[in-house]
This record gives structure tokens, sequence and C-alpha cells, in this order.
């Protein structure tokens, strides 16, 4: 008769998953897409095993991704709050991923890859809202673990375009 609050919690997740399963694959993506991207360029500018290492990481984290997607469409998941906290570590893994290249792969004296990194994690982060649509806060953890090291990292090394790309990246958080 009456729907208790645990109840209308459950109903609020349950719509939540179902606004992420449908830009899943857009997730999954954009991941590949901006990976493969920035490879292509780092490769220029850090050692093979390092940048097909860090790539071969994020493809792999975007396939999990998919397989959970599919374990869950499958019905095989015990709730749908177990979904979510696989989403979760999914989807903070990869913005770890993401914040791994401003300590490893950028070179700040190179301002071609600071700003393609800085395209590219832009866009990326920006996709990323589509997909986690409902979840705020992770939404929120994620472009922050992708773009803030970035901003650090030019704050204590890039000298020439510090301030300015400094206010880009506070303009897009």
């Amino acid at each position: 008769m009456f729907q208790t609050s645990e109840d209308n919690n459950k109903d609020y997740l349950h719509q939540l998953i179902q606004l992420y399963n449908k830009n899943v694959y857009a997730g999954v993506i954009g991941v590949i897409t901006g990976a493969s991207f920035l490879a292509y360029f780092y490769l220029e500018t850090a050692p093979y095993s390092l940048v097909l290492s860090w790539y071969l990481i994020l493809i792999l984290l975007s396939l999990t991704r998919l397989i959970i997607y599919k374990i869950y469409k499958s019905g095989n998941f015990f709730s749908d709050e177990s979904y979510r906290k696989a989403i979760y570590y999914n989807i903070l893994l990869t913005a770890l991923g993401w914040a791994y290249i401003s300590f490893i792969f950028v070179d700040f004296a190179n301002q071609k890859i600071l700003l393609i990194s800085l395209m590219v994690l832009s866009a990326v982060s920006a996709g990323s809202m589509t997909t986690m649509a409902g979840f705020t806060r992770l939404g929120f953890a994620y472009i922050s673990l992708s773009i803030l090291p970035l901003l650090i990292m030019n704050q204590l090394y890039n000298k020439e375009i510090k301030i300015e790309l400094s206010i880009g990246i506070l303009i897009y958080l």
C-alpha cells in the first residue's frame, strides 16, 4: 500500500542506474577514443612500454565496465546497490588512470602536448557528465581526479603559460 523511505530510495537508485545504462556505451567509446588519441601523441615524448601499459589499463577498465553492465543486464547481480558499487569503483579507477598522465607523460616544456592533454581530458570529463548523469558526486570526483593533477603539475613546472592554462582549467571546473 504505502511505500517506505527505503522503497523510494531503491526506486530512485534503480532509475539512476537505468539512466547510466543508457549511456554506458558512449562512456566507453569516449574513454577509448581519448586514450587512443593521447597515446598517439605521448609516443613522441614517453617510453613506448609506459604508454602502452597505460593505454591497455584504460582499455581493460573500459571493457570491464561493459562486462559489469552485461552481467547486470543478465540479472546476475545481487542488487542495484552492488551494481552501483561496481560502477563507482570502475569509474574511480578510470579517473586515476587519467590522472596518471599528468604525473608521467605530460612534458610541461612541450606546450603542444600540454594543450592536447588538456583538451582531451576536458572532452573526456565533459562526456563523462552525460554518462554519469544522476551520479553527481561520482561525476565531480571523476572530473577532479582527472583534471586537478594537471592543474597542480602545471603550477609546479610550467613557467610560460601557467596563469592562462590554470584559468582555463578552473573555468572548466
